[in-house]
């Protein structure tokens, strides 16, 4: 996605090279094979949490946002092997992960992000849950906010 040449980045095609970050995709490892099913069966983003959590966590702490915060939804292409791929036929990229963002109104500076990975069924009674996903991962995105 980023090397395309129509609507990938310039700066990274100018800088990078495609097959030196390819063979840095290969090589890269992100989560401890001893430990991985049995965080996995807790869950779903287990082999990238640790890196996940640290990009959240610097996120907020460089930045205090005003009171006009947005919040919006990002396919992001993936056609990897994840439980919680998403169809979206409208869009462009088709398969991906979908991830919630909050947003600073004015100038766009990410937030809070969230990935949806499926319909959470463990945390509460099914009478305790909201019927709409968009409002319960609005409602874990601002929480801290107002």
């Amino acid at each position: 996605m980023l090397f395309r040449p129509v609507d990938g980045n310039s700066l990274v095609r100018a800088t990078f090279e495609m097959h030196r970050f390819s063979n840095l995709l290969n090589h890269l490892r992100l989560v401890d094979n001893a430990t991985r099913t049995e965080r996995r069966l807790r869950d779903l983003l287990a082999s990238i949490r640790d890196v996940w959590n640290s990009f959240h966590d610097n996120m907020a702490k460089y930045y205090v946002p005003s009171q006009n915060i947005t919040v919006d939804e990002q396919l992001v292409p993936f056609q990897g092997r994840v439980s919680f791929i998403q169809y979206i036929p409208t869009k462009l990229d088709r398969y991906g992960i979908n991830i919630f963002w909050a947003c600073h109104a004015s100038n766009n500076y990410p937030l809070r992000a969230l990935p949806y990975l499926g319909r959470d069924t463990t945390s509460a009674k099914p009478s305790q849950r909201s019927q709409s996903v968009a409002a319960d991962e609005v409602s874990l995105l601002t929480d801290d906010f107002y």
